[in-house]
């Protein structure tokens, strides 16, 4: 990857210099902090979007090979016919598959990404969906006119096959399961509890057929929203993709010695008439 990153690190010296040829203000100590902040942030999203981007294209490893090639080419062409394109930190995978689009080379899945990782190194499950994984940013139900952040509690349900959740009565059961109450990043306490309580009135006020579920997530350095309405079933792969189908109906519980089929219910009249007939001689 000499080559790759030889060519990005041009890219970044030549918009330093370009910046630095311009007449500025002189900012203050409140905006130097907050740039500071934005600008850490902003290396450690497009470090993580080079991570992705070189374990969901190999080749990318290989300074040699033609798409490495072809991927230090389209930086440099991009400079300089779309440099709007590296304000956001997710520019390295954006542009990996756009090569990938035009040369045909295929992305690896998760599932093959997690083996070919496996196979080189001691993988820790927690650092691996962080990388790989999907990320809920946004979680919110709508029960009548309330909106309810429920963010914690559908997070902590992310696995790494997927998430799975459905919009309907067992979602306000759980909701309402204060063993799973759990406060969001920077969260006063006033904050937490005031949303609790607000949570578990609409709950308990809540008519079945009124709930609807919008998430937003994170997957491979892109946003994806996705929703679903009471009654359905939103299922987020692995891979981030959204599929929302009916939820199917519960299974019912046999009981030992009980028959396979369900029990053919007896109008009273004709038990009465079955009764006298065979009280007849």
């Amino acid at each position: 990857m000499r080559l790759l990153s030889a060519i990005l690190t041009g890219v970044f010296l030549t918009a330093q210099i370009q910046a630095a040829g311009k007449s500025v203000v002189k900012p203050s100590a409140n905006e130097k902090a907050k740039a500071a902040g934005e600008s850490i942030a902003f290396d450690d999203r497009e470090a993580l979007a080079k991570l992705q981007a070189m374990d969901i294209f190999p080749e990318m490893e290989k300074e040699d090979s033609d798409f490495a090639t072809a991927v230090a080419t389209e930086v440099e062409c991009l400079e300089c016919e779309n440099p709007a394109l590296f304000k956001s930190p997710a520019w390295p995978l954006q542009v990996a598959r756009k090569v990938a689009a035009r040369m045909g080379v295929k992305p690896l899945t998760v599932a093959e990404i997690r083996r070919r990782v496996v196979e080189k190194f001691e993988v820790d499950a927690d650092a691996f969906q962080e990388i790989h994984g999907i990320q809920i940013v946004s979680a919110r139900l709508t029960l009548g006119e309330e909106v309810l952040d429920v963010l914690p509690q559908l997070a902590r349900r992310v696995r790494a096959g997927g998430f799975t959740v459905d919009c309907d009565g067992s979602l306000l059961a759980a909701l309402a399961d204060v063993s799973q109450f759990e406060r969001n990043e920077d969260e006063s306490g006033a904050d937490y509890w005031k949303r609790q309580r607000k949570l578990l009135a609409a709950v308990a006020d809540a008519r079945p057929g009124q709930e609807a579920l919008k998430i937003t997530f994170e997957f491979h350095s892109e946003t994806i929203s996705a929703s679903a309405k009471s009654g359905e079933r939103l299922v987020i792969s692995e891979d981030g993709k959204v599929s929302v189908a009916t939820v199917p109906p519960a299974a019912r519980v046999v009981r030992p010695g009980e028959p396979a089929g369900a029990p053919q219910k007896t109008s009273r009249k004709a038990s009465k008439e079955a009764g006298e007939r065979a009280g007849k001689p």
